[in-house]
């Protein structure tokens, strides 16, 4: 909270650069939690080297530079869509770079929202906008090589997948680098044929209702719609912190596979639900549907095996009671991991990442789509997972907190 410290004494008058601070609760309180004595030690020594130190600063003066009156926004998805429209339509130039050769990232496999509508006239709308719009330019296909600078004067070098390079001035960034769909080994994944993901299952309930889907796996959209599905919950890093979007997904997929083949019975291996919010009511429809929710421990996952060519999938129902399924399709709802470049993009923009490899906010709560390092700014899923009805309120937050910096006539360094 220093910053915020600062810019409190700044507004009194003071020189910030006269501020020190002794952290006593995140140094002392947080890390040595039942150890009183020790850390009251501690926090007296630190108490007495901010005082010392406070002593001897000296005021800094403070160093003004011309804001250059362009953003960059990295990605083509629907939160960073939303975020470059937003600042354009505060009469911003946006340049929005696009790794793949078209718009809409992960929005181009989702065939079904929560409410079940198909979010495609939103995308076309989006994509329409922003190819109309006379302040936005796209760079498709194409990625940040380079990127150097400071708050409100940043030169990054753009490189399409030709080899050929741009360097574009901007005075801030938004990251909207979205995350990609884990597909792992786990469950047999890519080596038994009856075994696939929930954007596969999503395309394939799209194709088998009459939509023409992107042919992502042309073998499964030829198979009949299955009698007997099993849906397995929390695969590979899910088992280790909770991915958010995967309950949601995996649910309302169950209901729309349901509401078109009533017969198909649905399984759900789980070890917890957490459909938060109003999605609760995505839970009570799919077992008013006849959907099966079966829990399991979270010791002893279910197994995915080959027995003479047939997929099995052996359960420790609670912890106690096995049980064998025998599914036409097992499908796993994979949670959103970052992309393979995410590092590298990071390394480049110096900007910090989480323990889960995602991009890290400045603070979850105070500045939820700034990053620590001023002038970046951060939108969508590259924070975390997240499902298109939360984007409405990140994505625009971001072109606005963006917006704050652009609308100054020159920055401030120093004191």
């Amino acid at each position: 909270h220093e910053p915020l410290f600062q810019d409190a004494i700044r507004a009194a008058g003071l020189n910030p650069s006269l501020f020190e601070m002794a952290n006593i609760r995140n140094q002392c309180s947080w890390v040595h939690a039942g150890k009183w004595e020790e850390s009251t030690e501690k926090a007296m020594d630190l108490v007495r080297g901010a005082v010392a130190r406070a002593e001897r600063l000296n005021a800094i003066k403070s160093l003004s530079f011309p804001v250059k009156k362009a953003a960059l926004v990295i990605g083509g998805g629907a939160a960073g869509m939303t975020s470059a429209l937003e600042l354009a339509q505060q009469g911003f130039p946006v340049h929005l770079v696009e790794k793949k050769n078209v718009l809409g990232g992960n929005l181009r496999r989702i065939k079904f929202l929560e409410d079940q509508k198909s979010p495609s006239a939103f995308l076309e709308d989006l994509i329409d906008r922003i190819k109309k719009h006379p302040l936005i330019t796209l760079h498709m296909n194409s990625a940040v090589a380079k990127s150097g600078g400071f708050t409100g004067n940043f030169a990054s070098v753009i490189r399409d997948g030709e080899g050929g390079e741009e360097t574009v001035e901007h005075g801030v960034a938004i990251v909207s680098t979205g995350a990609v769909e884990y597909r792992g080994p786990e469950y047999l994944l890519g080596i038994h044929k009856d075994v696939i993901t929930a954007l596969d299952l999503e395309e394939f309930i799209y194709r088998k209702a009459g939509g023409n889907g992107l042919d992502e796996n042309p073998s499964l959209s030829a198979r009949p719609l299955p009698q007997n599905v099993v849906i397995t919950l929390c695969v590979g890093p899910a088992e280790k912190f909770c991915a958010r979007t995967c309950c949601t997904t995996a649910i309302k997929n169950a209901l729309v596979l349901k509401q078109l083949s009533p017969s198909t019975k649905i399984t759900v291996l789980y070890k917890d639900i957490r459909t938060y919010g109003f999605r609760e009511r995505l839970y009570t429809e799919a077992r008013r549907w006849g959907v099966v929710f079966r829990r399991y421990e979270e010791a002893s996952p279910p197994r995915a095996v080959q027995r003479d060519g047939r997929l099995e999938v052996e359960l420790l129902e609670n912890g106690k009671n096995p049980v064998i399924l025998h599914p036409d399709l097992l499908v796993l709802a994979e949670p959103m991991v970052p992309n393979d470049d995410t590092r590298e993009l990071a390394t480049q923009l110096k900007v910090p990442l989480d323990a889960d490899g995602f991009f890290l906010e400045a603070h979850v709560k105070l500045r939820p789509v700034d990053f620590q390092t001023g002038g970046f700014f951060i939108s969508g899923v590259a924070p975390h997972p997240q499902l298109l009805s939360e984007t409405p309120g990140p994505a625009p937050a971001a072109g606005a907190r963006a917006a704050t910096t652009l609308s100054r006539r020159a920055d401030y360094t120093g004191g």
